[in-house]
């Protein structure tokens, strides 16, 4: 009751709200917590993680589709969860779920400010792609890469599916003042995607260098706990973009902070050399889109 009442004409409104108190929030899947409370123990068997993935048919019926897939490329016919734990591990798998939950848990928001969903999850699984490609080449070892690119605008899907009204004043300010959306929300409504898209991943119980990549993304020099996570994620986003793989919800490339190139030790000519096998990376890691949607 305390939200500011919605301009009829779509401009701008404050938005002041707190993630606990927002009704109708989506919620991760339970078997997400028990997976992730498992794989804290390095000791834990295959099939005592496959036994509690399995009680959830939907992420079970996913997360095999997914390892038969493109986007991992056995080459045998992975039958059940117990060999895809066996197979991958329990960090690849403990992610995959998480990527999975998060999509099963917004995907059936109604509402819309005009957020193009489809395309949407294409830009993410491209920024997923290409962390996951740079922390390669980089000699970057973390598990985690692809589905912090998959989680990075989580915010905004949110925003889009349960304030549209709201939203709606940031699209419109996107373009009748050539901004980008991030841009956009601060003028606009004063919650950002990255800011709600933070308080969300902690009340999901998602790990602090995830929920440090989605709230410093577009600014990394500020993450105080894991530039590394955010730079990958900053530099992915904005290539994402430049290589026209779905949306993130405006036209615009983003200026790559200087501070993320320096502190993964890379530069933009790397990035440029690297352009043509990275876009065929991230063609052949749209799989993973098939295999959940």
């Amino acid at each position: 009751d305390s939200q500011p009442p919605v301009p009829g004409d779509g401009s701008s409104a404050e938005l002041n709200v707190d993630v606990d108190q927002i009704e109708g929030l989506p919620t991760l899947p339970t078997v997400y917590a028990q997976v992730e409370e498992l794989c804290a123990d390095p000791n834990v068997e295959a099939g005592e993680l496959a036994k509690i993935i399995e009680t959830d048919p939907s992420i079970t019926l996913k997360l095999l589709k997914l390892s038969n897939s493109a986007f991992f490329g056995f080459t045998r016919e992975i039958k059940s969860i117990g060999d895809a734990v066996s197979l991958l591990g329990n960090e690849t798998v403990k992610n995959a779920v998480l990527s999975i939950s998060v999509f099963e848990a917004t995907k059936d928001m109604d509402e819309s400010a005009g957020i193009d969903r489809k395309a949407f999850w294409q830009h993410a699984t491209a920024v997923g792609s290409i962390v996951r490609f740079i922390a390669k080449k980089m000699n970057i070892q973390r598990e985690e890469c692809f589905t912090a690119g998959i989680l990075h605008d989580v915010g905004k899907i949110v925003l889009d599916g349960l304030f549209a009204d709201f939203y709606s004043g940031a699209l419109k300010a996107v373009a009748e003042q050539k901004v980008s959306l991030f841009e956009a929300e601060e003028s606009a409504i004063g919650l950002t995607h990255t800011k709600l898209g933070h308080e969300l991943a902690e009340s999901w119980g998602i790990p602090g260098g995830l929920a440090q990549a989605i709230l410093y993304h577009h600014r990394p020099k500020s993450s105080e706990g894991d530039a590394e996570l955010a730079s990958l994620v900053h530099i992915g986003d904005a290539y994402a973009r430049n290589l026209e793989f779905g949306s993130g919800g405006d036209p615009y490339v983003p200026v790559i902070q200087p501070f993320a190139f320096s502190h993964l030790g890379i530069s933009g000519n790397d990035m440029t050399g690297w352009e043509e096998e990275m876009k065929q990376v991230v063609e052949k890691d749209m799989a993973f889109l098939s295999a959940i949607a």
